[in-house]
């Protein structure tokens, strides 16, 4: 659980995924590679409001894995935000651009995956049109 003011809530399915990749890029430099080539959208590109969130998730990311007792991931999380929080937005605007939702057979959204083979035919990092 994660408090926010007074109240407790679960993570939300982006910072949980956020927090699988960063565990996975610790111990596995072949994810941390694949992740690294997947498109971001632009720092200048992104609206305030936005970058808002992705250091929010940032924060909640690395207070989630702190109480998981991952603590170099959970410093990495910091560290991608203080003191240019650049390196939180590239990486939340990864999974942002590049992340499914996935549903139940019902079309009820569960959570969130990342495919990064199926990623490269979802959209176009240089569109021309």
């Amino acid at each position: 659980l994660i408090q926010t003011g007074q109240a407790k809530r679960l993570p939300g399915p982006t910072t949980l995924l956020c927090s699988r990749i960063l565990r996975k890029m610790q111990s596995d430099e072949h994810v941390k590679r694949e992740f690294e080539r997947l498109c971001y959208c632009p720092d200048d590109m992104l609206s305030q409001d936005e970058k808002d969130m992705y250091r929010a998730v940032m924060r909640q990311c690395s207070v989630l894995l702190y109480h998981m007792g991952e603590h170099l991931a959970s410093k990495t999380a910091l560290q991608m935000i203080e003191p240019d929080p650049t390196p939180a937005y590239r990486f939340v605007s990864r999974i942002s651009m590049n992340g499914f939702t996935i549903t139940t057979s019902e079309s009820y959204p569960i959570g969130t995956g990342m495919y990064p083979r199926a990623s490269m035919i979802n959209h176009s990092c240089r569109p021309n049109a």
